[in-house]
């Protein structure tokens, strides 16, 4: 019985298409205004470059890992210290300060996917193996107003990224060579401490042996050499042997100790030589955070030992010499392994792209607020109707 009544008022509530069309300027005008705001969008958006960092071997995952965490803390470190050259450089480096800076605009392409990497786990479980580990490349994303600012920014990022791996690559190496100085006087001077011990132990011995063989000279069986077949690992049997036997025996290990007192000096030397560096060297590593001038600062550090008077010795070099192979090889590395390839044009999004999605999104909020107006308009005109018929 109500069937009718309600068909009416489904018929009243129902949107005509023409009722929508008869809004049409609006409807126009709102996509015409959405073009407008993707052009603006357009003018006023940044220019985007790509930089790539080509990876030869520099570095692996698990470097990354740890730079990723350090060069930000590396970047409020020059903030702090007021070590940077202009408002560019602050600016730059406040953005490099961000964590999430690092996570979003410095991408590293792995030489296996993490899917390839699934697929070939049941084959190897050795990640290395399979060079999950290899990195490739990075891709550095750096945006500014104009282009050239958007391609120097990108430069910068890079350079950083170079220059900060080189810095906490020396930071390492120099606080590992200082955990070294002091691990190695205490093991050296305990080593020259007891070989000097044993060796008086020996000479004791020798003279004893002299003085048994000045008793027993004129004995026949105290000079002469009888071969007997004596584990030599068993040293109970040793006094059994002859006294002139035992006596070479003891002058080999005199000649032994002392051999090994005098390597031991040379290394103390070393050491010495070593710790001059070290003491050097830690100041440059805390006050200057540029990676690539710290390590010509060291290699220079390196050639002026090389001109005092401590360092003429044959041990002394050979320890200058290992720590100038070490540095120059981070240097080198770093510098050769890391190529920076910077694009020569920074773009913007296409322009017909902004425009249509400009265009599109004004005329849909356009055609909702239609809608809704039309909706609205039925609604009321329903409402009234109604109390009309009361």
């Amino acid at each position: 019985m109500n069937d009718q009544p309600m068909a009416d008022e489904i018929n009243n509530n129902s949107m005509n298409i023409w009722e929508l069309l008869a809004y049409w300027k609006t409807i126009l005008a709102g996509a015409v205004i959405g073009v407008l705001l993707g052009a603006g969008i357009y003018y006023t958006s940044n220019y985007v470059v790509k930089a790539t960092i080509i990876n030869n071997g520099a570095s692996d995952f698990l470097a990354w890992r740890n730079l990723k965490s350090n060069l930000p803390i590396l970047a409020s470190k020059i903030l702090m210290s007021q070590k940077f050259t202009d408002s560019k450089e602050q600016r730059e480096l406040k953005k490099l300060s961000s964590p999430k800076w690092w996570e979003n605009n410095f991408v590293p392409t792995f030489a296996v996917s993490k899917t390839d990497a699934k697929d070939l786990l049941p084959q190897s479980s050795d990640l290395r193996e399979i060079g999950t580990t290899k990195i490739v490349n990075y891709v550095v994303t750096a945006s500014a107003k104009t282009k050239a600012d958007a391609i120097e920014d990108a430069k910068m990022d890079a350079v950083f990224f170079q220059s900060g791996a080189v810095y906490y690559a020396l930071k390492t190496l120099i606080n590992d060579y200082d955990a070294t100085v002091i691990n190695n006087n205490a093991q050296l001077l305990r080593g020259i401490s007891n070989a000097e011990v044993e060796l008086v132990e020996l000479k004791n011995r020798e003279q004893n042996l002299h003085r048994l063989m000045d008793k027993h000279k004129n004995d026949p069986a105290g000079q002469s050499i009888q071969l007997l077949s004596v584990d030599p690992t068993d040293k109970t049997l040793g006094k059994y042997l002859p006294l002139n036997m035992q006596l070479i025996a003891v002058e080999s290990e005199i000649n032994r100790q002392n051999e090994a007192i005098a390597m031991t000096k040379n290394l103390i030397e070393q050491n010495k030589l070593l710790e001059a560096f070290v003491k050097q060297a830690l100041p440059v590593i805390d006050n200057n955070f540029d990676g690539i001038k710290s390590a010509e600062t060291l290699l220079s550090i390196i050639q002026d030992l090389r001109k005092t008077n401590e360092a003429q010795t044959l041990n002394a070099l050979k320890q200058l010499n290992a720590v100038n192979a070490d540095i120059t090889w981070i240097l080198t590395s770093h510098r050769k392994g890391l190529y920076i390839n910077i694009p020569p044009e920074a773009n913007k999004t296409s322009i017909l792209i902004k425009l249509l999605a400009g265009g599109l999104l004004g005329l849909f909020v356009t055609f909702i607020g239609v809608f809704i107006r039309i909706s609205w308009l039925n609604h009321n005109n329903q409402r009234v109707t109604k109390i009309a018929k009361c």
